[in-house]
């Protein structure tokens, strides 16, 4: 009788979460039985660190004022499986910057709400909220205060997750206690849990487009300025030689194009160069271009330098700090057009002579 009590509560519980999250978007109001359960300033954050068996992930500050940057840690340690390639198991780590996604979770703990409280509840129902033995935690320091939560099982029928205070390493001998038990938002969790999907900076220029008003391009020892003409207005927007602005030229505007384009595929690490994140990589270090960006002031948005290594590119701009690597694909039509864009001159390839025909 008492295990039908115990999940007909979860069901009500999932049930009513499910609803909320099902119209929050129409809410203008919290929901009535949501509470308060920590407060965090933006301009106080410091880390949110979810941690479990098989994963640590570190969301933290670096800097202070115009300088600060959000940055992101995942730790993985997948768990020993006999029957996988050693590769496969082996821990692997990788760091990289927050995008805007991030500043919208931090605004999350500001403060941080549960969907509702479901007071002190007994040890056999905190096995069924998956509490009971979780190795699963969420922990935030902001300023001098910091809070830490074990973090349990998915509502029945909702995204939203149960979460009570960490009570620390208990023996296995020890009594268990009834505990706290919070039901909160699953994007509290699962986008920690996720960040290298929804929490990455995949924007190369961190500014947009229409922030624009002339790109110095240079490369190979050449410059040319470009001028974006009807810049407010995407569908309108062009882009001439600044030098000769009444002359239309399709090349600039097909070459910048793909260059726009671009997004971040992967972060190398802060102390990392281009080629050295390649399991086998002889080849040399090859500029490409360096691209300036300029608003209507002449003041700089940001520089985006842009390298090849063999046949892989990396760009580096103030957006993403440390190097990344970006499709080949467009890259390459960037780099195969730069000579055009600059009007520079290619030397021609000289011709092989044909070797003489042999008698026999």
């Amino acid at each position: 009788m008492k295990t039908i009590v115990t999940h007909s509560l979860l069901a009500i519980v999932g049930l009513a979460s499910a609803w909320w999250a099902w119209t929050k978007e129409d809410a203008e109001e919290t929901p009535a039985e949501a509470v308060e359960i920590f407060e965090c300033k933006e301009s106080s954050f410091v880390s949110a660190t979810l941690s479990s068996e098989t994963q640590n992930v570190r969301l933290h500050a670096k800097g202070e004022g115009d300088g600060r940057v959000l940055w992101v840690q995942v730790d993985d340690t997948p768990k020993k499986n006999d029957g996988a390639p050693e590769q496969a198991q082996a821990a692997k780590s990788s760091t990289f910057v927050a995008g805007k996604d991030a500043q919208e979770y931090i605004a999350m703990l500001s403060p941080m709400m549960a969907l509702r409280s479901l007071g002190q509840v007994e040890p056999e129902l905190l096995e069924d909220l998956g509490l009971q033995d979780s190795k699963e935690t969420l922990e935030f320091n902001c300023g001098k205060a910091a809070v830490k939560y074990t973090v349990g099982a998915t509502a029945f029928g909702s995204p939203a997750r149960y979460i009570s205070p960490f009570q620390g390493t208990e023996k296995p001998s020890a009594p268990k206690a009834s505990q706290t038990v919070y039901l909160v938002a699953g994007d509290i969790i699962n986008q920690l849990k996720s960040a290298k999907h929804r929490l990455m900076q995949r924007d190369i220029l961190g500014f947009d487009v229409t922030e624009v008003e002339k790109l110095k391009v240079e490369a190979q020892g050449a410059s040319r300025t470009l001028l974006q003409r009807d810049r407010r207005d995407p569908a309108r927007a062009q882009w001439v030689d600044a030098s000769d602005p009444d002359r239309r030229n399709e090349l600039f505007g097909n070459w910048v194009s793909p260059l726009h384009q671009m997004r971040v595929q992967e972060y190398l690490n802060p102390d990392q160069e281009p080629g050295e994140n390649l399991v086998d990589s002889t080849g040399e270090l090859i500029p490409v271009v360096q691209l300036t960006y300029l608003d209507g002031d002449g003041d700089t948005l940001g520089t985006v330098e842009m390298v090849r290594v063999g046949d892989e590119y990396y760009a580096r701009s103030p957006a993403t700090h440390a190097w990344v690597s970006i499709p080949n694909s467009l890259a390459k039509k960037v780099d195969e057009d730069v000579p055009t864009v600059l009007g520079i001159e290619v030397p021609a390839q000289p011709e092989e002579s044909p070797e003489p025909a042999t008698t026999e």
